[in-house]
Order: structure tokens, then C-alpha cells, then sequence
């Protein structure tokens, strides 16, 4: 388990699945780097963001899925967000995010990305999940995608969606 603060954000990184034992180091970084640009996944309603990744594999995250979404098969990352009111109306976001590393692995393959890569693509997705972005139909997906394209040429990853 690891901590980590940037400015609104209170992160922890646990592992469940051996497929994540060697590469948690190089996880916990990206993860850094994420946040460092942290006025992507913030608004001003919320005064703090308390985040917790699971890196975990497929059954696991099939298990979460079909527990809390009704679904009953894998997927590459779930996110849960719930909030805390407090003071002024602000809020305190609390997230969690499950990030299956079978998943990953298979979808950099067919990407042809390399697996740190796709695991940014995807740390990038939950986070902007954590602040309200949605793809549940076609404006938003598009809204969401161009947000995700725009912050992975920071991190000089060719957009995954072409």
C-alpha cells in the first residue's frame, strides 16, 4: 500500500493479483504523474479527492462487476465514486478503482501499445470518471475521448482510439 497527496488528492495503490507484483513501482508513478496534472479530474465543488486503486486481475474484477453493475464479465477498470458533504457545501470525493491487469495486457497487445501505456490510457479514463465524466452515449463518449486524447499527447501516447 502506498500514499501519496497532491494538492486535493489522497491516493493508495493495493495489489490482489501476482500479474501486478513486478510492475506496481512503475504503476504507482504513472499514477503520480496523472495527478501532477491534477486540473483535469478536479472541480471547485469538491475540496478533496480520496482515491484507492485495486490492481487486480479478471476474476476479480468479473466477481465486482457482477456484484455492483449487474454484469457478468470482465472489463479493463471499474470506477465507484461517492461523495461526503461537508462545510460551505463542499464535497469530499471518495473513489475506487479496480484495474484488471489480465485485461490491460490483452487490449495492449491487440492496441499494439505497450502496457504501461494502456494502463495510462485507462488511470486517465477512471480519473475523469471520478469527476463526472460519462460515456453512456455518443456526445458524451465523444466529449470523454477528446479530454482523454488531449491529456495522453502530454504523456507523448499516440491516441488509442485511431
Amino acid at each position: 500500500m502506498s500514499n501519496k497527496i497532491y494538492k486535493k488528492f489522497n491516493f493508495s495503490v493495493v495489489s490482489n493479483s501476482r500479474i501486478w507484483s513486478k510492475r506496481v513501482k512503475n504503476t504507482k508513478s504513472i499514477i503520480n504523474l496523472a495527478l501532477k496534472d491534477y486540473k483535469y479530474y478536479t472541480n471547485k465543488s469538491c475540496k478533496y479527492y480520496d482515491i484507492t486503486f485495486l490492481l487486480t486481475d479478471d476474476k476479480h474484477i468479473k466477481k465486482l462487476n457482477k456484484k455492483y453493475k449487474n454484469t457478468n464479465k470482465t472489463t479493463n477498470v471499474l470506477t465507484f465514486t461517492n461523495y461526503h458533504i461537508i462545510n460551505d457545501n463542499q464535497k469530499i470525493r471518495y473513489s475506487n478503482i479496480a484495474i484488471s491487469g489480465d485485461r490491460i495486457k490483452e487490449e495492449s497487445r491487440k492496441l499494439n501499445l505497450n502496457f504501461y501505456e494502456h494502463f495510462t490510457h485507462i488511470v486517465i479514463h477512471s480519473l475523469l470518471h471520478t469527476n463526472n465524466y460519462k460515456h453512456e452515449n455518443e456526445r458524451d463518449f465523444q466529449k470523454m475521448k477528446k479530454k482523454e486524447i488531449l491529456i495522453l499527447k502530454k504523456f507523448n501516447i499516440r491516441n488509442p482510439y485511431i
